[in-house]
């Protein structure tokens, strides 16, 4: 019998049990005990696999976050001028992160708590999501697009402009309103700006 297979499938049962009772519960009520008690095992088990209740929930938060980076990637890697594909991931970026925190709000709680708790997790992804602007933004300035900008402070400045369409607090204010004519707008008024060398 391959042990490492079962492993796999008991880490990948107790992901699920944690998910499933997070979103019921919320993550500050979830805890190592009650993910046992739901698959029938002891926490003694679940620790063998996640060495802490924190550690269980950044594995949770990894795997949730990495649902949506297969298409932003698509758009940042795909075909077309760099201004066009970096307003395409911009607006994509948005809807993610709309539907993550109005849609899901438990995982965004679980989110934001590994955040603020400075998790590498979630670091990781934040970081890895500037690069990947900074990226585009640089493949402009190389092929003429964006001519005399500085990658990291247009991307530091076109972050700080639309951080009204995803920020969570304006999001739960938004509601079931959302501004996507507006970040249209002021997208468009940051890239036109940034072709002109202004930002």
């Amino acid at each position: 019998m391959d042990r490492s297979a079962g492993s796999n499938d008991t880490r990948t049962r107790i992901l699920a049990a944690a998910e499933a009772l997070l979103r019921r519960h919320g993550p500050a009520k979830t805890n190592v005990v009650d993910v046992a008690r739901a698959l029938g095992m002891s926490h003694a088990n679940v620790y063998r696999h996640f060495a802490s209740k924190a550690a269980l929930m950044d594995t949770l938060v990894d795997r949730w976050l990495k649902r949506g980076v297969d298409e932003l990637t698509a758009i940042a890697e795909g075909p077309g001028a760099a201004d066009e594909r970096l307003a395409d991931w911009v607006l994509a970026q948005i809807a993610i992160k709309r539907a993550r925190v109005l849609d899901d709000p438990e995982m965004f709680e679980a989110y934001h708590a590994a955040a603020e708790a400075r998790s590498a997790v979630a670091q990781a992804y934040v970081d890895g999501q500037r690069g990947v602007l900074v990226g585009m933004i640089r493949e402009g300035v190389e092929t003429g697009v964006f001519p005399k900008l500085d990658p990291e402070a247009a991307a530091d400045a076109l972050v700080a402009a639309m951080t009204r369409f995803f920020h969570p607090y304006f999001l739960k204010l938004d509601g079931d309103a959302p501004k996507e004519a507006e970040a249209r707008r002021v997208l468009a008024i940051m890239i036109a700006g940034m072709k002109a060398g202004a930002v």
